[in-house]
């Protein structure tokens, strides 16, 4: 049995419960390929990770998601949280977007541009690409979100796992033509899995 993830989990059958497509993880290693740190993070690596590294499943498949805190760390290592920041905007717009264009697009029609609309729907967007990951959001004025971010099945999450979702979520700013900053912090908890990306944003 694979003990992958043993480090992290709050759970027995962490595999069979912390899972996604792999859209996203082949984004993450196109990204490292073209940035020329592939090879860096692949020595940073369980062995087992770096087999979903070298052959990544197909974009519809599913995969332990813990690989993602594995691969995540790794890039921290190599070049740092602003490396982590980097690899997560490229991944998204050189592979996943292009997948999710369709329902940008409806958003857009339905909701207005402003990244607000897209952090509001966070949980629906998301609950189709993965699970054991939990989305809150607050907004506590114009052109300002508080993004909470839980990963239910894991312990000790390193900060570059919430880093790469600010990385992803500030792609937002270029689809609805704003200037956004953002930053994130860990929160204090029991199983310190929680991290709180907060952001702001303005035309």
């Amino acid at each position: 049995m694979s003990s992958l993830g043993a480090e992290w989990s709050l759970v027995p059958n962490l595999n069979e419960v912390f899972i996604t497509k792999a859209a996203a993880f082949r984004g993450i290693v196109s990204a490292l390929k073209t940035r020329g740190i592939f090879d860096k993070v692949l020595l940073q690596v369980p062995e087992e990770v770096r087999g979903y590294m070298v052959s990544p499943p197909m974009a519809i498949s599913k995969m332990p998601a813990v690989v993602f805190q594995y691969v995540l760390r790794g890039i921290g290592a190599v070049g740092g949280v602003e490396m982590v920041r980097a690899v997560a905007v490229d991944s998204l717009l050189s592979g996943m977007l292009k997948t999710m264009q369709p329902l940008v697009e409806g958003m857009l029609r339905l909701f207005g541009a402003e990244p607000g609309a897209f952090y509001r729907k966070l949980p629906q967007i998301m609950e189709n690409q993965l699970t054991g990951i939990t989305f809150s959001t607050q907004e506590p004025g114009p052109g300002i979100a508080e993004i909470t971010i839980t990963y239910e099945y894991l312990r000790n999450v390193p900060l570059e796992c919430f880093v790469y979702w600010e990385g992803l979520f500030s792609v937002t700013w270029r689809i609805c033509s704003v200037v956004g900053q953002a930053t994130t912090e860990l929160l204090a908890d029991a199983h310190h899995n929680k991290g709180r990306v907060l952001i702001s944003w303005q035309r």
